[in-house]
């Protein structure tokens, strides 16, 4: 069986995690990752989602001596430390691997592959585009309105300050990155995790291209639904959803998304257990919907229950 997962940093690398407890020796697994959130900082290419992945999935990620944080300590001495993610040493040596790479004339993905080389990656990889593209988000704090990468709203507010709209900057020139486009075409199942809709997988499924290779895979699109009740899950959050003109609720991110009976991207739709009386609401939309136990820190049951379903919905026709 052929998976393919579209990830950001947050919730993605958990879940991505589950979905490989469930698959056996001779399933495949491809992540495509979320890079709008890409940077430049003091002369390097910071790409946190693409980094946390590989870190969360790589056998060696977490192994060694604890992290250490003696350049960041210096960056924030000189008053530059704060102006993008908190990176340890080892997350340092990253960037300086790849923007040697990228300033070399080689691509995002060829120096994402030469980084997966080095973590000894079982799962294939991918960069949603070579183009860069950056997520921005006008923020309300302390009545004064600033505008601000998706990076930086996290690491400042927690995701918690009031975001008023949600732009996402060279969407407009940008194209899937080779291997894209095949991942999504020739999987089995497309899965999406429980992430914010508006800045984590906004990008992925507005990406020219892979939007409408969404669209036209014969393989079933599965998604797990980023809010519980009222609230969302950890690392999604509320305030980016309001300002994307959204209810919280798993009913109205399943309508953003839409169903590929008529213009959008799911086949299927994952909603806490709690969530039963909502179901109804969500098959309106003319998306199969079951229940699950929605819990980022135990991905396993996530996993499980939206490969499950995709095997319910089956393979659609080809268009």
């Amino acid at each position: 069986m052929r998976v393919t997962v579209l990830a950001d940093g947050r919730v993605g690398p958990r879940f991505i995690a589950g979905v490989q407890a469930c698959l056996g020796a001779r399933d495949r697994l491809t992540v495509i990752a979320n890079t709008a959130d890409d940077h430049w900082f003091l002369g390097l290419r910071i790409c946190p989602d693409l980094d946390e992945i590989m870190t969360t999935l790589s056998p060696h990620g977490l192994e060694g001596p604890v992290e250490t944080w003696n350049a960041q300590d210096v960056l924030t001495a000189h008053g530059t430390g704060g102006r993008s993610l908190r990176l340890s040493d080892r997350a340092l040596a990253t960037c300086l691997v790849r923007t040697d790479a990228l300033r070399s004339g080689k691509t995002l993905t060829q120096a994402t592959r030469r980084l997966m080389d080095r973590w000894e990656l079982s799962t294939e990889l991918l960069p949603m585009s070579d183009d860069e593209l950056q997520t921005r988000l006008r923020v309300e704090v302390g009545g004064h309105s600033r505008v601000m990468s998706h990076a930086e709203y996290w690491e400042r507010h927690q995701g918690l300050a009031p975001v008023t709209d949600v732009r996402l900057h060279g969407l407009e020139i940008a194209n899937p990155a080779p291997g894209v486009m095949r991942a999504v075409m020739e999987a089995d199942v497309v899965l999406l995790p429980p992430a914010d809709p508006a800045a984590a997988m906004g990008p992925l499924v507005r990406l020219a291209g892979l939007g409408a290779a969404l669209r036209t895979t014969t393989a079933p699109i599965i998604g797990v639904s980023p809010v519980v009740g009222k609230a969302a899950v950890p690392g999604a959050s509320d305030e980016l959803m309001v300002g994307l003109g959204l209810d919280v609720g798993a009913p109205a991110v399943a309508a953003h998304y839409g169903s590929r009976r008529s213009t959008g991207v799911l086949d299927g739709w994952l909603v806490d257990s709690s969530d039963l009386d909502r179901v109804r609401a969500v098959e309106e939309l003319g998306v199969e919907c079951r229940t699950t136990t929605i819990d980022v820190h135990h991905p396993e049951t996530m996993a499980r229950d939206a490969l499950q379903l995709a095997a319910a919905i089956g393979h659609r026709p080809e268009r």
